[in-house]
């Protein structure tokens, strides 16, 4: 039910690409996977805000949904990845053709 995690899949489904899905149960849980480097998220901007303090964060802020400024989180170490590069087109695409 979380739209956050239905753009990621959606982006998935569409690229045909492969990924393994960790559901966490929480956005400190989320975030601190991220700053590990075993994903990536995207987040409102308050949820960033209160857990800027984590080491290891990147983030894409040209993204917005509904008037919600939202940020793509990956690890600092994942420039240039195919996947991370090909979602944050996706996203951005999508942002700009609404």
């Amino acid at each position: 039910g979380c739209p956050f995690h239905a753009v990621a899949q959606a982006w998935c489904e569409e690229s045909l690409q492969r990924v393994e899905w960790v559901v966490c149960g929480s956005w400190g849980g989320i975030l601190t996977c991220v700053a590990q480097g075993i994903g990536m998220a995207v987040v409102p901007r308050g949820v960033y805000c209160n857990h800027r303090a984590l080491e290891g964060l990147a983030v894409c802020d040209a993204l917005e949904f509904d008037s919600v400024d939202n940020f793509l989180l990956t690890h600092k170490r994942t420039d240039g990845h195919p996947v991370r590069e090909g979602f944050v087109q996706m996203l951005c695409a999508s942002v700009h053709s609404n």
